[in-house]
């Protein structure tokens, strides 16, 4: 078809050009033998001279999977074959630096201990009281401003536009905590956190729910990116997760503050942002140790090996450690995988809408309240979801 005359065709974004590589950071558990999976693989998307990621991001990101160590936590590289390691410091400029080589992650200074690591959000428990400094003064407005009683009209006079881009056409209202983790929410008492009252489920409180334009949204479900504090004093900010091939999250978004509410008045809670973020990181793509299969060359093996978990037990409400292989995992605690999640998407059917409906990636996996497992109790949850928020954005 021929170009019609006067008008110039769109152009993608501009990369910067710091920000087009794609690398990724292995951190590794030190208790495993070197044919084990990366403890984390995460994006080297901050860049300061050199490429590298946040030093404080990695080591919350590592402590989270390791059951919420972070304050005696360090990262160590290996100093010999014969199993000694040296610290690797918190650099001056706050970036881990880039390395083709792997980083240790330690709870403690016993560089031998065999500690637990979480299997899937799930069996995460939320650190009431003990977030990370810098979450801890995250910096998400004031309770001054009066917002209308009503759920919907709520989010949508403190919001208004985007969170990330200030657009105000074509944005979806999200989840931070996925709305089909209702049995979590309640096991961990996050109702605590909450803004409003009178929902019917508090998990849709406005303080665990954002405006974002739809196309962010829909990354957003997808694990590319979380919002982290940053800066002296800090405030919500972008990190890019999966850094792309062609550079435009990390250009456009990384290192980005979250659109200030135009109403003014009390944002979504930090405890929220934070459990957001541990939620993006327990999935294959980020959180490698307890992938179903190992590689050793072309050769796919069998794993033998057991994995120090850290269990919650629905039924008692009380947690334990467990050596378990990743056969005994997969059929007791259900990890599910992604190709497993994507498969129940399509016997549930109209998966492509469900993408765009707030919360899409790896949430099938729905406790009820007394910690049971099942596709009746999670159609039911989406299907609520979905009108509950279809209405917010006719109202838009």
């Amino acid at each position: 078809m021929a170009q019609t005359e006067g008008l110039l065709p769109i152009s993608p974004p501009v990369a910067s050009p710091n920000s087009h590589h794609q690398l990724f950071i292995s951190f590794r558990h030190p208790a495993y033998p070197e044919s084990a999976n990366d403890l984390l693989c995460l994006g080297a998307v901050d860049y300061h001279t050199v490429h590298g990621i946040s030093y404080d991001v990695a080591l919350v990101a590592c402590g989270i999977v390791a059951g919420n160590k972070w304050h005696h936590a360090w990262f160590g590289e290996k100093r010999d074959q014969k199993g000694g390691y040296q610290c690797v410091p918190r650099p001056d400029n706050g970036i881990l630096p880039y390395k083709k080589s792997p980083y240790y992650f330690f709870v403690n200074q016993d560089t031998k201990y065999k500690y637990p690591v979480v299997p899937s959000f799930e069996h995460w428990p939320f650190p009431h009281g003990d977030l990370p400094d810098a979450w801890k003064r995250l910096s998400v407005g004031s309770k001054t401003a009066v917002l209308p009683e009503d759920p919907q009209r709520a989010i949508a006079s403190r919001d208004q536009r985007c969170r990330i881009t200030g657009h105000a056409i074509g944005t979806g209202c999200t989840h931070l905590i996925p709305a089909v983790y209702q049995g979590w929410f309640g096991a961990n008492r996050m109702r605590q956190y909450c803004q409003g009252g009178g929902l019917a489920s508090e998990i849709d409180d406005r303080a665990n729910t954002l405006l974002l334009r739809r196309d962010l949204r829909f990354l957003f479900e997808e694990k590319r990116f979380v919002m982290v504090p940053r800066g002296h004093q800090p405030t919500p900010t972008i990190h890019v997760l999966s850094p792309d091939t062609h550079g435009e999250l990390q250009s456009l978004y990384q290192n980005r503050p979250l659109q200030p509410i135009l109403m003014g008045g009390q944002d979504v809670a930090p405890e929220f942002l934070f459990a957001r973020f541990a939620w993006a990181l327990f999935c294959d793509k980020h959180y490698g140790l307890l992938k179903s299969t190992l590689l050793l060359g072309d050769r796919v093996l069998i794993s033998e090996v057991k994995y120090r978990v850290s269990i919650f037990d629905a039924e008692t409400g009380g947690r334990h450690e467990k050596d378990m292989t990743r056969e005994a995992l997969d059929r007791d605690i259900q990890i599910w995988s992604q190709d497993h999640m994507n498969s129940r998407k399509r016997r549930r059917g109209n998966a492509d809408e469900s993408s765009y409906n707030g919360d899409s990636d790896e949430n099938d996996f729905y406790w009820r309240q007394d910690g049971s497992e099942g596709e009746e109790a999670y159609g039911a949850g989406v299907e609520e979801t979905d009108n509950y928020f279809a209405q917010l954005d006719s109202d838009d």
